[in-house]
């Protein structure tokens, strides 16, 4: 199992989420960390682990430039396709921290989808638990927070439309890998992208209503959580966001006809059903 791990100006909290994977029940684990070019402390405590816990490092790539999440993880997810001894591959951010049996409960998820759909191309993924840099509990339930019904959106391609599959919860067999590289210039986001590939190669997506890592949210977070919006405070929102919401809504439609070949009327009809049905359950 390959845990990949892009870090950028992580040294606040980078070692606090290195300590969790040690505590992992599972411990057949190595890491591929790419450091996007930081300006901390980072890369010195990554050679400091790599020191301490060589059994569990696979390769460390430190950048010479800054090419963002999405790429960063591309570039990893490129890296992991040559190290074929491993089967399995987790997504990691820096700052959140994994409870121990988080990497267990994901393989056991994963069995149970291989064994029904074999040589298929499967994610994990799960709900998580959202904390503030402190680690204090916002809110037990990442979904619930969020107002996102990870359920609704499982079925019909709905996930096109609106994600709800973060990165650092997934695991992907090798199928799931080498079906989601390379990205095109239409990716948004490494684990939105890897789930609709999944899904454009007829394999399957295991949302488990639990969570096993605390989501921690800072000032520095590149995507976080956002409290959901209801009744009259929903529709204010869009209204006074329209023009940002309507080209993220182009955006996401690109993705999705390079991941699923999705046309423009498919991906309306899904937005409209999704939010009728977010609405009435």
């Amino acid at each position: 199992m390959l845990i990949l791990l892009s870090t950028y100006n992580g040294a606040k909290y980078l070692p606090e989420f290195l300590n969790s994977l040690l505590r992992q029940t599972y411990n057949d684990w190595r890491l591929v960390v790419r450091d996007d070019n930081s300006t901390d402390n980072t890369r010195q405590i990554i050679a400091d682990f790599c020191d301490k816990h060589q059994n569990h490092i696979a390769e460390v790539m430190f950048a010479d430039d800054n090419v963002g999440v999405t790429q960063s993880f591309e570039i990893l997810m490129l890296k992991a396709m040559t190290y074929t001894d491993e089967q399995y591959y987790m997504f990691a951010d820096q700052d959140d921290i994994w409870l121990p049996e988080k990497i267990q409960n994901a393989m056991n998820a994963m069995s149970h989808a291989e064994s029904s759909k074999p040589h298929s191309a499967h994610l994990v993924c799960t709900d998580l638990t959202v904390t503030d840099e402190k680690l204090t509990v916002i809110n037990s339930s990442f979904s619930r927070y969020t107002g996102i019904k990870p359920d609704l959106l499982v079925k019909h391609q709905l996930i096109a439309c609106t994600n709800f599959v973060t990165g650092c919860t997934v695991l992907i067999n090798r199928k799931a890998l080498s079906v989601s590289v390379p990205f095109t210039n239409q990716t948004l986001i490494h684990d939105h992208w890897t789930a609709l590939r999944v899904l454009s190669a007829k394999g399957s997506i295991t949302y488990l209503n639990k969570s096993d890592i605390l989501y921690r949210q800072h000032g520095d977070n590149t995507y976080g959580a956002i409290a959901s919006k209801k009744g009259g405070e929903y529709l204010r929102h869009h209204y006074q966001q329209y023009h940002d919401i309507n080209a993220y809504n182009a955006k996401l439609f690109r993705q999705a006809h390079a991941a699923l070949g999705m046309t423009k009327i498919g991906f309306w009809s899904r937005k409209m059903l999704y939010f009728i049905m977010r609405h009435l359950c």
